[in-house]
């Protein structure tokens, strides 16, 4: 100002010299220009930080990637640019995926429910030639759809710039829409490379992370509008009985989240892949509502499921007690399962754990075997029971080899006292062959689906408390699942206390329970006398104990007799070929 003031008074009173304003237009120049390299240095300064803050991203979800990165971009970049938006192309058609900012083509904003799919050839074009398209000056030209510039002009969008992304084998992706503030915007050649660097590093990445998380079961589309539903309220909550199988009367339900989408009912194994924290996070919090209002009134105590993403917030998960007697869902009324074959071993977060069951709230350890841990948390973890993982379960369909396992368990909860419940009982054969297992729950679709809340109201008032069942087992698999209990008891009591085995009792066949059942249960007479065999052989064992043999010496042919009789059953159940 002061060197124009300078030439404007010479010019005034006549006094100026050609050199004098030579000079100081030379010095305003000089200013001007390193003003201008100033700002250009701090433009690609701010430029370098937003994509190394992009490539630095640290998730494992692309959504949430997705999401955080259009976010970046317009923050630090809101100086140059309205908005940014992920989209796509099919037939001639481009629709918004994600977008942030103002934006052409929004029905309701940029976060609306649907964004609407719109004719715009030019973009179709761009994408087949995989060339970026760059419009510097919206009231001048008019190569894109008259929708577009007149919705940009309303916006104040003076340019725009549209850039394929590829991934690291050059393939398009997707592509990546940039409304500028100003005309002239995308003139700049470093301006238009720069864009497409971002375009590009989005895709890669875009690709990196789809790779390297649970395999999607959906395009990404269908993953926001799972996102939307929930945003919306959408989630309706199922319950699963938890029965006790010596009575037929459930004696609590498992709360599960479903989708709902018009009519059709979405299940969480579509959409909980499409969920980062802040989506689980909600989800959890509006199933805790669904079970205030619905359950309430049903003299029935309900579990969760909480996510495991959601406990590295330890803060959060200290105060859930409070939270949950705030809302009125007592120790009585809820409980909590947490996920064994994800969970962590952060000591903040056992910690939490314990102020929950402080708080006399039941904590489950849900698919207790699919992790690789699972005795050691039994006994480091502040939990009340667990679940055992159904796999073990389903797999007695084909065989009883994790049929030990699974009474194992058993006795090792009761010896903690820790409640046990079964999942995946499926059928009368599962429940007849767990009958041997005492004093656990069972959960599966033999009992019932789950199931919305007026159906379950319905399920429990048609089901009668306390009932008298057929005495169990009553088929060669309970049969074979009570034998199995039986003869663990035994080896265990020849490896501990053989002297105090009643020799006489255990050669007798006839004075075991279940030799007299045999025939009642389709076994024959091929059943009778192999187990009469074993009874022998065990009894043997046991007196050879006595005199002195090692437990050693005897185990290959105790073996030898447990095999063939398994094999026997296996083979009338048809297990086995004949």
């Amino acid at each position: 100002m002061v060197l124009y003031n300078d030439i404007a008074r010479d010019l005034a009173t006549d006094q100026h010299s050609r050199e004098r304003e030579k000079t100081i237009i030379a010095t305003r120049l000089q200013y001007d220009l390193i003003s201008q390299m100033g700002a250009y240095a701090q433009v690609q300064k701010n430029r370098l930080t937003v994509y190394a803050h992009i490539e630095q991203q640290q998730t494992d979800h692309l959504l949430d990637f997705l999401q955080q990165t259009l976010k970046s971009l317009l923050e630090s970049l809101g100086s140059e640019i309205m908005g940014v938006a992920l989209g796509n192309v099919k037939d001639n058609t481009y629709r918004h995926l994600l977008c942030e900012g103002k934006m052409p083509w929004l029905t309701g904003g940029p976060h609306a429910a649907d964004h609407p799919i719109k004719v715009a050839p030019e973009f179709q074009q761009a994408w087949i030639d995989e060339q970026a398209l760059m419009v510097n000056n919206l009231h001048q030209e008019t190569q894109l759809p008259s929708s577009f510039q007149g919705e940009c002009q309303s916006l104040g969008i003076r340019s725009v710039g549209l850039f394929v992304m590829h991934d690291q084998q050059g393939r398009p992706q997707s592509l990546l829409l940039v409304c500028g503030r100003f005309p002239g915007y995308f003139l700049s050649e470093e301006t238009g490379d720069f864009w497409q660097k971002i375009a590009d590093l989005i895709g890669r990445l875009q690709v990196n992370i789809g790779h390297s998380s649970n395999p999607r079961q959906h395009r990404l589309s269908d993953e926001i509008h799972f996102r939307q539903l929930l945003a919306k309220g959408k989630v309706e909550m199922y319950y699963q009985p938890i029965v006790d199988p010596n009575t037929g009367r459930t004696v609590k339900v498992e709360a599960l989240a479903r989708l709902c989408d018009g009519g059709s009912i979405i299940s969480p194994g579509k959409f909980l892949p499409a969920f980062g924290i802040p989506q689980l996070r909600a989800l959890f919090d509006t199933g805790l509502a669904r079970i205030r209002e619905y359950l309430i009134d049903l003299n029935v105590p309900c579990t969760i499921n909480l996510p495991t993403e959601i406990m590295a917030d330890t803060r959060w998960l200290k105060l859930l007690p409070e939270y949950l007697t705030g809302i009125g869902l007592d120790a009585q009324r809820i409980g909590l399962e947490i996920l064994e074959s994800s969970l962590t071993d952060h000591p903040d977060i056992c910690q939490a754990l314990f102020v929950i069951r402080e708080a006399q709230y039941p904590i489950l350890l849900d698919d207790v075997g699919a992790g690789e841990s699972s005795l050691l948390r039994l006994s480091t973890l502040p939990i009340s029971g667990i679940k055992i993982d159904q796999r073990f379960v389903r797999s007695l369909q084909q065989g009883f080899e994790n049929l030990d396992l699974i009474l194992a368990l058993r006795m090792i909860t009761l010896q903690r006292g820790l409640d046990c419940i079964i999942e995946g009982v499926e059928n009368s054969e599962i429940v007849d062959t767990l009958s041997c297992i005492p004093t656990v729950l069972h959960q599966g679709y033999f009992y019932s689906k789950p199931m919305t809340i007026t159906a379950l109201a319905e399920w429990m008032a048609c089901e009668v408390q306390e009932r008298s069942l057929e005495p169990l087992p009553k088929t060669l698999y309970g049969w074979y699942g009570c034998h199995v209990r039986k003869e663990l008891s035994i080896r265990d009591a020849l490896y501990t206390i053989p002297d105090l085995i009643n020799i006489d009792a255990l050669q007798n066949a006839e004075m075991c329970p279940l030799h007299g059942i045999i025939h009642q249960i389709g076994g024959g007479e091929e059943l009778v006398q192999l187990h009469q065999e074993w009874h022998l052989n065990y009894a043997q064992a046991a007196s050879q104990l006595q005199s002195g043999f090692s437990m050693d010496t005897l185990r290959e042919d105790l073996d030898a007799t447990r095999n063939k009789l398994r094999t026997l059953i296996e083979r009338k159940i048809g297990l086995r070929p004949a």
